[in-house]
């Protein structure tokens, strides 16, 4: 009875193994499956909207959103290489601090003198080493790639160092020039942002896939070298680099030097790594920490001490220490002395690399591509993410369109205010006087020939050339102001690049040194606009004579030829005299309604070009105004899409989903 107890317990042992097994596999295959369908999803999500966005700046210079298109396609990329990575060989990073023998590391591990020695290269690239290959693949941030020989590799590398060298004394150069202009720390930062992006050079060149022969690592691993991760030069956007980048890793060798460890100096090794750490974004959990340079202690106690404080000061970084001499490794590998090689320690790396990483290589690159992929995400929250720092400045910009919009129509409304009241006040200032000159010389019109009266009426009562002079001078004097309110408006409503220096000392910088005369033709352009917008004077008007002679007419002259006598030409005089006050204040306000017309016509004319020549110098930067609205939108669906928070699958989701494929159903109904 004990016996068949013993022997179904473990059978069922040996089916919960196979099970475990099982299901293992599974949950490795719908993993991959499910996140390549993520990073595929993401890298459509990306190019679909750079689409978009490029869309919506069709016809505008738009500067300040290129760089942002060309983060958008940099990340659809990255997602595309993520998804890519899924299927590609286990990428082995290796990480050195300063100086600690990576090149020779490198080199000493492959078996073969792939790494150049002792170069600080100038240019932010990583340097892959794989055995698929008999040429070099390059590969540029726009996802292109191109295959040269190793001596034309490392000649076109030559030349980008030599590119960013020059452009470096140019940005120099450049900075002393135009630096004793400015006086506010902000405008000097901006300087330095700006001289950056108009100067320095910066490759398109982001890694490097050199061949090497195949051997015991190049046959499992990709290994890749990287630049170091405490350097003098180390700017803000190398760290967003750096951090990008290490996460891509599946596994770390991260050297240490032996020296350090061994002459006290743990203070400034942890510094440095807390630093380091902090620049590749605080991953440690996949990485193998390589003391270096052990042969450089001469005595046995002091390996021993090395070895006995290494957990102690860096245990908090890492769990387990190798200790190597890469350079013996390499001179025996040259000489082919198994024992110098033996004795350096290599092959006991070369175990810990197969021990820690190869065997479960398929569930550690899953997660990898998985971390990698949410620090990525986790950097469009950061405020200096580019798309970030771009809807910060877009949001302003369009904040500020909208209140100069708003400036622009209470400046006009303001005017015609003050335009109608004068207006007002001097037609009735008219009214008045006319009214006294028709009291007075109505009864001269007597006696008059028909030619006569119209003289008498136009020169005497009406004095109509007086009259069409002030009128006119008020129209004179308000198209004036407003022409000149409007080109005060189009300089105050113009929209700048850079937000602290003025445009004239970096225009006149840029003109001289890059573009000889030429001149900023949207400026000329919107300028343009106003001018050619307003409406000639009068244009639409007739002269006051034609209008009051027009007015009057024969009806009138049927009046003045029924003048009596005695009382009956009393009577006819008030009448002619109470029809000559309501025609002329009835025409006088038909005449003063055509000035308002013409006002009216100029106010909004000069409105719509100053719209529009403020919307074309919104335009330079962002693309028209309307247009912006989408592209905001457009960039925070983006962002928040990408945000969408991602979970591996759960073994129990597997369970229940392939539970009537699996043939052991009485354990599965135990484990559900």
């Amino acid at each position: 009875m004990k016996m068949n107890q013993s022997y179904n317990v473990f059978l069922y042992a040996e089916k919960y193994r196979e099970l475990q097994r099982l299901l293992s596999d599974k949950h490795k295959l719908y993993y991959k499956e499910k996140l390549t369908r993520h990073f595929n999803e993401a890298y459509h999500t990306a190019k679909n909207h750079k689409l978009e966005i490029n869309n919506h700046i069709i016809g505008s210079d738009a500067k300040l959103i290129q760089p942002v298109l060309n983060e958008l396609e940099s990340l659809g990329l990255k997602f595309q290489e993520l998804e890519n990575g899924l299927k590609d060989k286990f990428l082995l990073f290796i990480v050195g601090m300063g100086n600690v023998g990576k090149s020779t590391v490198i080199n000493s591990l492959l078996e073969h003198e792939a790494a150049e020695i002792d170069f600080l290269p100038k240019t932010w690239k990583i340097d892959v080493f794989e055995n698929n290959n008999s040429v070099c693949l390059l590969k540029f941030k726009n996802g292109t790639s191109k295959k040269l020989s190793i001596k034309d590799t490392k000649e076109f590398i030559n030349l980008e160092e030599m590119k960013v060298a020059d452009s470096k004394k140019q940005k120099k150069e450049a900075l002393k020039k135009i630096a004793p202009s400015l006086k506010t720390i902000e405008e000097k930062r901006e300087l330095e942002k700006t001289l950056e992006e108009q100067y320095l050079y910066k490759s398109d060149l982001v890694e490097v896939r050199w061949p090497v022969p195949e051997n015991r690592l190049s046959e499992k691993f990709k290994l890749v070298d990287t630049p170091g991760l405490v350097q003098e030069n180390l700017s803000g956007e190398t760290k967003m680099n750096l951090q990008e980048y290490y996460h891509k890793a599946d596994g770390v060798i991260w050297l240490l030097d032996a020296n350090k460890i061994a002459h006290g100096k743990s203070k400034e090794m942890i510094s440095e790594l807390k630093e380091a750490i902090e620049n590749i974004g605080g991953k440690t959990n996949n990485i193998i920490a390589v003391i270096n340079r052990i042969d450089l202690i001469q005595h046995n106690s002091e390996v021993k001490s090395v070895l006995e404080q290494a957990p102690l000061l860096l245990g908090e970084f890492f769990s387990k220490f190798i200790p190597i001499s890469a350079k013996k490794a390499l001179d025996g590998y040259k000489t082919k002395n198994t024992e110098l090689r033996e004795a350096s320690g290599i092959l006991d790396l070369y175990d810990e690399i197969e021990s820690r990483f190869f065997k479960q290589a398929q569930i550690i690159r899953l997660e990898s591509k998985l971390t990698s992929f949410r620090h990525q995400v986790k950097l469009l929250d950061e405020p200096e993410y580019i798309l970030n720092e771009y809807l910060t400045r877009l949001k302003k910009d369009q904040n500020s369109f909208e209140k100069k919009e708003q400036n622009i129509a209470t400046v006009f409304k303001e005017i015609r205010k003050e335009f109608i009241n004068e207006l007002e006040k001097s037609k009735e200032h008219l009214i008045t006087r006319v009214n006294k000159r028709i009291d007075q010389f109505t009864e001269g019109l007597y006696d008059k020939s028909s030619y006569e009266k119209k003289e008498y009426m136009n020169n005497t009562i009406f004095r109509v050339n007086e009259v069409e002079d002030q009128l006119k001078g008020i129209l004179s004097y308000w198209r004036g102001k407003i022409d000149e309110t409007s080109k005060t408006l189009v300089n105050e409503n113009e929209f700048h690049e850079f937000e602290h220096i003025n445009d004239q000392i970096m225009q006149s910088f840029f003109y001289i040194s890059t573009k000889g005369d030429q001149k900023d033709e949207g400026l000329v352009e919107s300028k343009k606009i106003l001018k050619y917008s307003s409406v000639p004077l009068g244009t639409n008007m007739e002269s006051m004579e034609d209008f009051f002679l027009n007015l009057f007419g024969e009806s009138l002259g049927g009046i003045f030829n029924s003048f009596g006598k005695g009382i009956a030409k009393f009577f006819t005089l008030n009448n002619v005299k109470r029809q000559l006050k309501d025609s002329f204040k009835t025409n006088i306000g038909s005449y003063t309604t055509e000035i308002k017309k013409e006002i009216d016509n100029q106010i909004n004319h000069q409105k719509v070009s100053l719209l529009e020549a403020m919307d074309q110098s919104y335009s330079r930067l962002h693309g028209y105004y309307k247009n912006s609205l989408l592209i905001k939108d457009s960039l925070e669906t983006f962002k928040h899409s990408i945000n969408q928070k991602y979970n591996p699958p759960m073994l129990l989701d597997i369970l229940k989903q392939d539970k009537m494929k699996i043939s052991n159903k009485e354990i599965i109904n135990e484990i559900i």
